[in-house]
């Protein structure tokens, strides 16, 4: 079995991943280190970032938010290493790149292995021609290239 998630599919897909050992692979389309730093730095999620500000600060965001943010849960696949596949958007101004860089580093301090691609387009306009394309052929070869490999 294998997972698929975007945006903020993509992080609780994850939380499935990281807590499920029986799937085999998973790709997480748009990755970030936590919902609280994108909401606090990404352009669509700004109204919610408006609507706390002055009722919460953004490290008390962060701490609330920890439970479903996958940051948190990396470390834990250095215990069972499966295949998995990290995609990002150049131009993402809602996973901002800067968030994205933030979970390659976690990845690398743990000495996890992963697999990346990164898009030339933005968040929204990965959905578009010829983005989708491109997207929807990594997902799928890396889906086809990992599942069933133990059968």
């Amino acid at each position: 079995m294998g997972v698929v998630g975007t945006s903020i599919g993509s992080c609780v897909t994850f939380l499935a991943f990281v807590h499920d050992p029986l799937i085999e692979t998973g790709v997480f389309n748009h990755v970030s280190s936590s919902f609280a730093q994108v909401v606090w730095t990404g352009l669509a999620t700004r109204y919610v970032r408006w609507g706390l500000e002055g009722y919460i600060a953004r490290d008390d965001l962060e701490h609330c938010w920890a439970p479903i943010s996958p940051w948190y849960f990396i470390p834990r696949l250095r215990q069972a290493r499966r295949p998995h596949l990290l995609i990002t958007a150049r131009y993402d101004l809602t996973f901002t790149p800067e968030l994205s860089q933030q979970v390659f580093l976690r990845y690398r301090e743990h000495g996890i292995p992963f697999d990346r691609v990164e898009l030339p387009c933005g968040h929204y306009t990965t959905a578009r021609f010829p983005f989708i394309c491109m997207d929807g052929w990594h997902i799928t070869r890396y889906l086809h290239r990992h599942l069933g490999r133990g059968q």
